[in-house]
């Protein structure tokens, strides 16, 4: 996943945002991953950044979203972001728009928040293991996500953060990539 902050072979960057990898040859599998990204307005209808991903023989929309990027965009953002046909995506030199969505906070809720986490939920989460896993109250996530099953396994959150995170762009948003 290239950004404006990171690029596929800047692993130190990487590991700088994740602290509990001690080997950047080494993670274990459903280590869930911190990737730096600007959050930006896209078309003035939302707020997200677009990654650019070049194709391979085989790729899908479906294997795109779901594999390729965790679960952090959709096969209906891939479509309404790409002009491919969802059954005939270009096998080489094609680049799919990859849109994913973030958060610049609320500041009716609190002002001591600026990063957030775009965390894509999966099987077996619930409000309670993320509060935990993130160090942010079970109350604050609500506040923050109003409405969200926590545990219906799909979907995305968004975890507010504090931290000395690299101020790129407009807003850095970390993800959370299994």
């Amino acid at each position: 996943m290239n950004s404006n902050i990171l690029r596929d072979s800047d692993f130190d960057t990487l590991l700088s945002y994740n602290r509990q990898i001690p080997n950047k040859d080494s993670v274990q599998q459903d280590t869930r991953i911190n990737v730096p990204f600007p959050c930006e307005c896209i078309n003035g209808q939302l707020l997200g950044h677009v990654f650019l991903y070049p194709t391979v023989t085989g790729d899908t929309y479906d294997l795109i979203a779901g594999r390729n990027y965790a679960n952090l965009t959709t096969v209906d953002w891939l479509r309404r972001f790409n002009s491919y046909p969802l059954n005939n995506i270009p096998d080489r030199n094609a680049v799919v728009n990859v849109t994913v969505n973030c958060s610049c906070g609320d500041s009716s809720i609190s002002r001591g928040y600026g990063l957030f986490v775009t965390y894509p939920l999966r099987q077996g989460d619930n409000l309670e293991s993320i509060a935990r896993g993130s160090n942010v109250s079970a109350e604050l996530l609500q506040q923050y996500n109003a409405g969200v099953d926590f545990s219906s396994g799909r979907g995305l959150v968004y975890v507010p953060g504090r931290g000395d995170f690299v101020h790129l762009l407009k807003v850095n948003v970390l993800i959370w990539v299994s």
